[in-house]
């Protein structure tokens, strides 16, 4: 109840903001007083009261519908925006077999993310950046800019996938970026959103590691953006 009354005052105070504009400042205002000055004719009461209260305050009061409606539009057209969230992160270990004899041919590590966007509208122009970085931030293990040609919609999965990795037998975690540009399919000219996330492996111990991707602490995220901006070419939101 007293959200209603505070929205009630809201409004009114809006309205009667609107009607003391026009009534004491507006281009109708001031060419009544023209008008009467110089043709030494004077308004009647009744044609005061018409003009300066009721149509100024029905204009008053459609104003003040609009903002609200022209809020309410804006605010529905950012939640329907496509917006990404991670729905898995992690460094995959994946077997090949032979079809026909089934034996074991290789085994590859990829990291490997999902991405899902559960908003109303699609995302296109999807650009992606890709970046597994060393323990000591001084290379690059693998970096991939991909363009995706298809749309997304929504909830629809977006898998991405780092290239095939060779992971020392020991050492120190290594760091993974990923950054994505997109555009609302059905609002392209809202501009351009950057979504981005960051991880680090575990450490390798005598050839052997997790799946699980973690988040990289305050000082480690720190050096992996100085990092990319060193790179060049990377919106890092």
């Amino acid at each position: 109840m007293r959200s209603l009354f505070r929205d009630l005052a809201i409004f009114i105070y809006t309205i009667l903001t609107y009607w003391q504009s026009y009534a004491t400042g507006g281009i109708v205002t001031g060419a009544v007083g023209l008008f009467e000055r110089l043709s030494h004719y004077r308004l009647t009461k009744k044609a005061y009261v018409g003009v300066f209260i009721f149509t100024f305050l029905f204009v008053s009061f459609f104003l003040a519908w609009r903002d609200e409606h022209s809020r309410a539009e804006r605010a529905e057209r950012k939640e329907a925006h496509p917006h990404f969230s991670l729905e898995a992160a992690e460094f995959a270990q994946t077997t090949l077999e032979n079809p026909k004899t089934k034996d074991f041919v290789s085994t590859f590590n990829v990291v490997q993310l999902t991405l899902r966007s559960p908003r109303l509208h699609a995302a296109t122009n999807i650009t992606v950046h890709f970046f597994v970085i060393d323990s000591d931030m001084s290379h690059s293990i693998d970096v991939q800019r991909i363009e995706k040609v298809n749309d997304v919609g929504p909830n629809e999965p977006l898998g991405l996938f780092s290239k095939t990795l060779h992971p020392p037998r020991d050492g120190e975690p290594w760091f993974v970026f990923v950054g994505i540009a997109y555009r609302d399919a059905q609002a392209p000219e809202a501009g351009e959103f950057h979504q981005s996330w960051y991880f680090k492996t575990s450490k390798f111990t005598n050839g052997m590691f997790t799946n699980l991707l973690y988040d990289p602490g305050p000082e480690e995220k720190i050096r992996i953006v100085e990092y990319l901006k060193k790179q060049g070419g990377v919106a890092i939101p």
